[in-house]
């Protein structure tokens, strides 16, 4: 059933105040081992689960060697896993909360990554949650920032952008599953509408748009033809649109995905916006991560291949 509705929804200013540039890029690598895990979980190989374990647990010593540099802890960089975690839980007490929980992800990985042992799915999601939580509590009770706040959101440049991927990764942890996906959605159409050079189209429902090729067509060539080229015009752009994602790198199985998840987002040219819900939002954590991981790996693809473009258009300049 279609509904209809304007967003309500006010984001919260991602808290990174108090935190150095230098934390935080830091912390982009634990963030990133993180989202890269998560994205695991969702492919169907043999062998997603155990690759998702390991890029949690590198995630989770990532942390913990920054952990250890912030409370200038004295350990020796081949160190293995298990002493660093004591070493770093005797600095920060907030750590060992989790020592349980991030030891049995820790043995999980070698077993499969020493012993070949294969990591049910289960338990790989259930290594997500124990790491998210760990990642999240630490940062906040011993760093004094937000976690998800932090790293590759403060690389988007985008501040209203940012903000509202922020809410999203907040709702999706607190379980309001709508309101995540919503976030994720406005977060993109925000974004896209903010670069100024296409119309936010890549999340709008916009199959029943009849294209302007349509009317061009002579009525005289009857309804059939006309209704040919209307269909042709459709598919051309859908081309366009699956080259255009391509070009950033953008796993269109994971598009196709996250569309079907998310509401529509209308953006005026006065900024503002409304939600269109056209079928009954997920009720799964594991949607919103995934809505919240894509969206913000969108962003960063689509400001990378900006970037390169206007490098190359300012290296052809400069050869001229």
């Amino acid at each position: 059933m279609k509904s209809g509705t304007h967003a309500t929804l006010v984001p919260k200013r991602a808290n990174l105040s108090g935190a150095s540039a230098d934390l935080i890029s830091r912390l982009a690598l634990p963030q990133f081992l993180l989202r890269k895990g998560r994205s695991a979980l969702g492919e169907t190989a043999p062998h997603a689960g155990g690759l998702a374990t390991s890029l949690f647990q590198d995630a989770a010593e990532a942390f913990l060697w920054i952990l250890a540099e912030e409370g200038n802890v004295n350990l020796d960089v081949s160190a293995p896993f298990p002493k660093l975690l004591d070493a770093v839980g005797a600095k920060f007490p907030t750590v060992l909360h989790h020592k349980a929980a991030i030891s049995r992800l820790n043995k999980a990985r070698v077993a499969f990554k020493h012993h070949r042992l294969h990591v049910q799915q289960e338990d790989a999601s259930y290594f997500g949650t124990t790491i998210d939580a760990f990642l999240t509590e630490v940062s906040n009770e011993e760093l004094g920032l937000d976690f998800a706040a932090a790293s590759l959101l403060s690389t988007i440049g985008h501040q209203r952008t940012a903000n509202w991927l922020t809410e999203a990764q907040e709702r999706a942890r607190q379980g309001d599953i709508r309101e995540s996906l919503q976030c994720s959605a406005t977060a993109l159409a925000i974004f896209e509408s903010s670069l100024r050079r296409r119309p936010a189209r890549h999340f709008h429902h916009n199959l029943d748009r009849a294209p302007v090729a349509a009317y061009m067509v002579d009525s005289q060539l009857g309804q059939e033809l006309s209704q040919f080229a209307a269909s042709m015009a459709r598919r051309f752009e859908q081309i366009e649109s699956d080259l255009d994602l391509l070009m950033k790198g953008i796993n269109l199985n994971h598009y196709t995905r996250f569309r079907s998840l998310v509401p529509a987002v209308h953006v005026s040219q006065a900024g503002t916006f409304g939600v269109v819900w056209t079928r009954e939002p997920s009720r799964s954590s594991e949607d919103a991560r995934f809505c919240v991981d894509f969206a913000l790996d969108f962003v960063l693809r689509d400001r990378n291949v900006s970037t390169r473009r206007r490098a190359t258009l300012h290296d052809g300049a400069d050869a001229r």
